[in-house]
């Protein structure tokens, strides 16, 4: 810390020693009085003007030795005490209150250190050593402030992720906090708040992950979607709720999707039937089941139109074709077309045995495809989404199970 010796006392002893020269030279005392005092008060003068306060008053007293009465060099010297009177305590108050800074310094009592230093700062000191020490004070201020202010902002953050229920990326935080301030008690109860909160909201979320996981198992995937959403409001950072969350959205967008196509081509098929269009209609209401083939209207609306532009003349002709052509698309594998074609072979003559038995085998045979092709699907659909998660090794394991599926 400072020491209280005022740092012109050097200077100050060698003017003295020059006084001491001056005075005593023989030169000065062989002079008349007024000009051995016009000399003094000359040299007085010109140290007062460079600011040396202390030195200047030796000066003007040696002067008012040789002229005691003169009122210019006893005002001057009135003035230096009430200046130097005041120096002296700005001085000892700049001297406390950096003691008082410095030890808030070392208790981490960083507010009252900094109006300390702010109370030096205002009493405009300009002795080296005062502002030396304020300005090393400062700087060790503004580094604690620094740490203390990183360290706020990881706590900080660390109670927002708590409210939210990010208890790993809290963890994280809190941690970067105790690096800053590895002692500091309120960490530390943070981060045991931290992993309590976290076992009970663990305890809160399993249920909910169990339930969502039996639902996605049953293919209810809105359920399964609004309950992992409740789960995910608990411990949103869960990666296993995240991952089937992203898969049965996937899913149920995709089939929000064949919703809406087989919608907009019943809307147009629909149209071309109001106007007559029948042919385009037939081929629209055909594709509408390729989309949905469980969709008994579009079958309505074939016969329909089937029955309206059949006579009892053609039917059988028709008939013989639409066996014809089902046989081929039966001997092709193009069995959802078989059991279309067959069936509208039955639209003509219901009771027909051999139209029955290939539709149903047709039938058979599709559903197994679709069966397979929706085990793809979901597959792929699993697999996207953790491709999109970056989770290469599980991605690679489930579009595998999507080739063994669906090979070609």
């Amino acid at each position: 810390m400072l020491k209280s010796k005022n740092p012109c006392c050097k200077q100050f002893s060698m003017l003295a020693a020059f006084l001491f020269l001056f005075i005593c030279s023989p030169k000065i005392f062989a002079q008349s009085p007024e000009k051995a005092f016009s000399k003094a008060l000359h040299f007085a003068d010109s140290v007062y003007s460079t600011g040396d306060l202390k030195s200047a008053r030796a000066a003007y007293l040696f002067a008012k030795k040789i002229n005691p009465a003169h009122p210019g060099v006893n005002n001057r010297i009135a003035e230096i005490d009430r200046i130097l009177a005041q120096s002296a305590q700005t001085r000892t108050q700049a001297l406390q209150e950096l003691y008082s800074a410095e030890d808030a310094l070392k208790n981490n009592d960083l507010a009252k250190a900094e109006s300390a230093l702010g109370v030096v700062g205002k009493l405009n000191s300009h002795e080296r050593d005062i502002l030396q020490k304020l300005n090393e004070l400062q700087i060790i201020l503004n580094q604690k402030l620094e740490l203390e202010y990183k360290y706020q902002d990881h706590i900080h953050q660390a109670e927002n992720l708590l409210s939210t229920g990010y208890f790993d990326k809290a963890t994280v935080q809190v941690n970067a906090a105790l690096q800053l301030k590895p002692d500091d008690k309120n960490a530390t109860l943070l981060l045991n708040s931290i992993q309590n909160q976290k076992k009970q909201a663990v305890a809160r979320f399993e249920p909910l992950y169990a339930a969502a996981r039996s639902a996605y198992n049953q293919k209810d995937y809105a359920q399964a979607v609004s309950v992992i959403n409740e789960a995910l409001k608990i411990l949103p950072e869960h990666n296993g709720a995240q991952e089937l969350y992203n898969t049965c959205a996937g899913i149920l967008s995709y089939q929000q999707e064949l919703v809406q196509l087989y919608s907009s081509i019943i809307q147009r098929a629909d149209k071309a039937f109001a106007q007559g269009n029948n042919t385009e209609a037939i081929s629209l209401y055909r594709q509408a089941l390729d989309v949905n083939p469980d969709e008994e209207y579009p079958k309505m609306q074939i016969r329909k139109i089937e029955n309206q532009a059949v006579d009892a003349k053609t039917r059988q002709e028709q008939f013989n074709q639409l066996i014809a052509s089902a046989d081929e698309a039966y001997k092709a594998a193009q069995w959802q077309q078989a059991a279309s074609l067959y069936d509208e072979a039955l639209n003509l003559k219901p009771n027909d045995k051999y139209a029955t038995s290939r539709k149903k085998e047709a039938e058979s045979r599709w559903a197994e495809i679709m069966r397979k092709e929706n085990n793809y699907r979901l597959w792929i659909a699993q697999g996207d989404s953790l491709s999109n998660l970056e989770k290469w090794e599980q991605a690679v394991v489930v579009f595998t199970k999507a080739l063994q599926v669906k090979p070609e």
